[in-house]
């Protein structure tokens, strides 16, 4: 991912232990060759170890914060209600991209549209999922990270992608949006929802994620091929948490 077109303390970023880099594209450099990663696929080993580890429940998937799942799945009712109308978004079919136990299709997708399927790269997570949810109409369940996964082709009038950008490199990042538009239906939309930074990036190296800038993210979108229709921020949502942003992406 290019960042150039950023001034320096637009891409500039640190990790956890106060670490700097001077952009995203000297991090990848550093963190996929260093002494204890080696490569992506040590990373995501890594990350998908944490989240293992985590409890397989609302507070577990919500990193101790199970008091924002009612104000988040409020305000995503609002931005698909929003797409619906205003954008012609259709119900039938949609897509929980990193699904974690299921909790946004329980309470969001299978409210508004007809069939939901499910992926996450987590086996505990996804089998606590068929559970959880607990619906015939949650059909597929796959057992998958983001930077290997293909789409159903032309199947989904809504891919919702929430809280799992962050895990990916940005290769990986671009590369998984371009080829999730290939199960979009005419006039399906992604709708991605993420934490924000308000400048340049942050690493957290307790689950081996990147919490990215507004600006960093629409670098990703548009070398991805996506156009945004809309976006907006998450409201009430506790202040020592990051801001968390909303968007809805069609291809360009």
């Amino acid at each position: 991912m290019d960042t150039k077109e950023l001034f320096p303390h637009e891409k500039s970023g640190t990790d956890t232990f106060g670490e700097a880099y001077a952009s995203p594209e000297e991090m990848w450099r550093r963190e996929l060759h260093s002494k204890f990663i080696r490569d992506k696929e040590t990373w995501y080993h890594l990350g998908n170890s944490y989240w293992s580890s985590q409890e397989s429940s609302l507070n577990g998937v919500l990193g101790g914060y199970e008091i924002i799942n009612q104000p988040d799945i409020n305000t995503s009712r609002e931005f698909v209600a929003f797409l619906k109308t205003s954008h012609a978004m259709a119900g039938r079919r949609a897509l929980d991209c990193g699904c974690g136990i299921g909790r946004v299709t329980k309470f969001l997708l299978l409210n508004e549209f007809e069939t939901v399927d499910l992926v996450d790269q987590c086996q505990k997570y996804v089998d606590h999922a068929r559970t959880f949810v607990d619906d015939s109409r949650a059909v597929n369940f796959y057992v998958q990270g983001l930077q290997n996964f293909n789409p159903e082709p032309r199947a989904y009038d809504c891919i919702w992608i929430q809280w799992v950008l962050a895990q990916l490199t940005d290769e990986d990042l671009v590369s998984f949006l371009r080829r999730i538009q290939n199960g979009l239906r005419e006039g399906g939309i992604i709708c991605i929802k993420e934490n924000i930074k308000k400048n340049g990036f942050m690493v957290h190296k307790e689950d081996f994620s990147v919490t990215r800038s507004d600006k960093i993210y629409k670098i990703a979108f548009r070398n991805a091929g996506l156009r945004i229709i809309h976006e907006q921020l998450q409201p009430n949502f506790p202040e020592d948490l990051y801001k968390v942003k909303m968007y809805a992406c069609v291809p360009i």
